[in-house]
């Protein structure tokens, strides 16, 4: 007992624990005052986040300050964003229900070494405008969903780079169609990867058990 009560106030010296206490207290707000209350409470706390931002119950995260969001940004109900690669998500974006944004991984290549000792990799994950993943979802570290996609629920996307407008589904996740344009005909699906524009892609980090923070 004494052992977690040193731990308590041994994180209630850092931001970070202060702020993962409070998110915890409301985490389950339920209603319209609940969002406007979570939302107030973390939108400073993104590296970046534009207006219409909306928090919903059950919202988890780490590594906050390495997630930025566009406006109209919706995060879903028991929705988690690991942020410790870089998160960037655009503008009119819905992460749905239980959705899961993952930017490490745990390597485990050598055979002769524990798992345990071999470190974890991180790649940041690009999410463009006007993307919908539908619930239960999980978007997995190098992932780069250019605008308009729909990632379809319980699709697993790892480290892909999918095209515009295209709707995708399944584990792994595949190309299952693509968005009408206005004159009701499926747009073309192009295989051009540098149509994906603007997006500021780091390294890719590989980080010693040491290190790790998840």
């Amino acid at each position: 007992m004494l052992k977690i009560i040193r731990q308590f106030f041994k994180s209630m010296r850092f931001k970070w624990g202060r702020l993962q206490l409070r998110t915890a207290l409301l985490r389950n707000i339920p209603g319209i005052y609940g969002v406007i209350i979570r939302t107030s409470l973390l939108q400073k706390h993104f590296a970046y986040a534009g207006d219409g931002l909306k928090v919903h119950e059950g919202f988890r995260f780490r590594n906050i300050h390495k997630i930025a969001v566009g406006d109209n940004v919706t995060l879903g109900v028991d929705s988690f964003i690991q942020g410790g690669g870089n998160v960037e998500i655009g503008d009119d974006v819905i992460i749905s229900q239980g959705v899961k944004i993952i930017t490490f991984s745990r390597k485990y290549e050598n055979r002769d070494m524990k798992i345990t000792d071999q470190g974890i990799e991180y790649k940041n994950i690009v999410i463009g405008n006007d993307v919908l993943i539908e619930p239960d979802a999980v978007i997995l570290p190098g992932t780069v969903l250019g605008d308009g996609v729909v990632v379809r629920a319980g699709a697993v996307v790892d480290n892909q780079i999918i095209e515009p407008y295209t709707i995708i589904a399944g584990n792994p996740a595949r190309v299952t169609g693509g968005r009408l344009s206005p004159d009701n005909q499926q747009a073309p699906i192009e295989s051009d990867s540098n149509r994906i524009k603007n997006l500021n892609l780091s390294e890719n980090r590989i980080v010693s058990k040491e290190a790790v923070k998840e």
